[in-house]
């Protein structure tokens, strides 16, 4: 659990990410716990929403943003540049406890919510309404003690991808959006990049976003 942001567990409020320049955040060592190595530009963890992350520039990361199990996250018109994975979206683990322990309708978010009238009272009521609702919307895997990523956003990026193993994302798109988030109109670089040698990361952001 590595990244250059590294949020656990906040669905409190609604941050914005945008306009910097993510580079060479990378495992120092060669493998973690699943085999690969992995460090995040941006490491949302356990449930963390409503996060807007929009222009920012990944170069040369092991994945440029890290989903695990929140909701309505926005990302778009970000640029992702020799990085392994563009996106890393999976359910969010809590080790030994139960997921409604944390977001059912007696968990500690939904507790946290209430203090505040989230949900309930103006003005986060009529400021964010799509958020009013989002935890007791949330789809509970019990039997694999995890909740899903559901209402994220991740569209209109741009990516290049140069290693072998490589992807848009770490899970399959069409996994991604039968948990019910959008990923569409994003860029593949790779096929509109000139031949010859390699570009380097200033020279391709300077020409993708001016």
């Amino acid at each position: 659990d590595c990244g250059a942001i590294y949020v656990w567990s906040n669905s409190l409020s609604r941050f914005i990410i945008r306009h910097n320049t993510f580079q060479a955040i990378k495992a120092s060592r060669s493998t973690n716990t699943w085999g690969f190595q992995y460090a995040v530009g941006v490491y949302l963890d356990t449930g963390c929403s409503n996060f807007l992350i929009h222009n920012n520039t990944f170069v040369d990361c092991d994945a440029g943003i890290h989903i695990g199990g929140g909701q309505g996250n926005d990302m778009r018109f970000n640029l992702f540049s020799k990085v392994r994975w563009g996106l890393s979206i999976i359910p969010a683990f809590f080790w030994g406890r139960s997921c409604s322990q944390y977001l059912g309708p007696e968990g500690v978010f939904t507790k946290q919510l209430g203090l505040i009238g989230f949900g309930l009272n103006p003005p986060w009521d009529s400021r964010y309404p799509e958020m009013a609702n989002f935890l007791w919307a949330q789809p509970f895997d019990e039997g694999h003690d995890r909740c899903l990523p559901r209402n994220n956003i991740f569209s209109y990026n741009s990516y290049l991808i140069e290693v072998p193993d490589g992807d848009l994302s770490t899970t399959p798109v069409g996994v991604i959006q039968g948990w019910g988030n959008t990923v569409t109109g994003n860029t593949n670089l790779s096929s509109q990049m000139p031949r010859g040698p390699s570009v380097g990361a200033q020279e391709l952001t300077q020409e993708w976003l001016g």
